[in-house]
């Protein structure tokens, strides 16, 4: 009687413990590791275990914008041919949710972060690099994802680019 119940302790353990008895990644509690992401649907890995990709916080960092040296409409981003004075926005459906501070005077330039968001099912992310001036905003590079989906959160970076320019960033579940 007492192997009997070992056995059943044993088997819940395994099951707490998050490792997925037939060996697949893609349940939800299955093993993984976060340097290749194996997890599948709606799961991403961590702590190396697949979890919930969704109603989850998430950090950005390492937000490299480059912009050519006009901006989209062909003309020279500020007075005197200046380099645009980038400033980020990061926005879930629409809303910003986090921003930077400009700099100045710069066609490439890196923002570290981190900047925190919260990410449900279906979200769009928008990460929007703008020139700021006096006189307000000018459009300069975005990447967005609409809707979001696991398997952009499992890449743990995305790249857009084009003849706008190019925006990568980093983006690391908490």
């Amino acid at each position: 009687m007492r192997s009997a119940v070992f056995v059943v302790l044993l088997l819940v353990g395994c099951a707490a413990d998050g490792v997925d008895p037939d060996g697949d990644a893609d349940a939800e509690g299955g093993s993984c590791t976060e340097a290749v992401d194996t997890c599948t649907a709606d799961t991403i890995c961590v702590s190396n275990a697949c979890v919930s990709a969704f109603d989850r916080t998430y950090t950005i960092r390492d937000v490299v914008v480059h912009v050519p040296v006009n901006d989209l409409s062909g003309d020279p981003w500020d007075l005197g041919n200046g380099a645009p004075d980038l400033k980020l926005d990061i926005l879930v459906n629409g809303i910003v949710v986090a921003a930077s501070p400009s700099v100045s005077d710069q066609f490439t330039t890196t923002f570290a972060g981190p900047y925190e968001v919260t990410l449900a099912p279906g979200s769009t992310l928008l990460i929007a690099a703008v020139d700021e001036d006096p006189t307000g905003y000018d459009e300069a590079m975005g990447c967005k994802a609409a809707p979001l989906t696991a398997d952009h959160l499992r890449a743990r970076s995305l790249v857009c680019s084009g003849s706008a320019g190019s925006l990568s960033y980093q983006i690391d579940p908490r």
